[in-house]
């Protein structure tokens, strides 16, 4: 499981300077956004949920999860991460024409269950990565 996630965010940063470089950007932009931007974490969290989840609503999910990652900062408590059609309503949200209310609903992620689990899965990521650069 290690190496999946090691190869996987490897993959992740090699693609975004891709990506960064494709759209005119500078290689001081893509470290602006390693150290100041959500772009690095939304686009780890996107790569995740594409190879895990497949690639329907990976974005969706990615930004469910970086925001509940900043609202886990600012209130300093964990945030569920799944909840279904029917509590989303229930506190105000607009469904639309959905009827199966006690399904999760599509931007919630399957495998990551809370903020804190998703965080620690990025940070041991990245840690990984970096011990693994390290001993080359």
């Amino acid at each position: 499981m290690e190496d999946k996630i090691e190869e996987n965010l490897k993959q992740v940063i090699e693609n975004i300077s891709k990506v960064a470089e494709q759209d005119g950007y500078d290689k001081y932009w893509f470290y602006s956004q390693c150290l100041n931007g959500d772009y690095i974490v939304k686009t780890f969290f996107e790569e995740h949920f594409r190879k895990e989840e497949g690639f329907t609503c990976c974005c969706d999910k990615a930004n469910y999860v970086l925001g509940a990652i900043k609202t886990m900062i600012q209130q300093k408590q964990n945030i569920q991460l799944q909840q279904t059609y029917r509590e989303y309503q229930e506190k105000g949200g607009n469904i639309g024409s959905i009827k199966k209310l006690d399904e999760i609903a599509y931007w919630c992620p399957k495998t990551i269950k809370t903020s804190k689990e998703a965080i620690e899965l990025f940070y041991k990521s990245t840690l990984q990565l970096w011990r693994y650069n390290n001993a080359k």
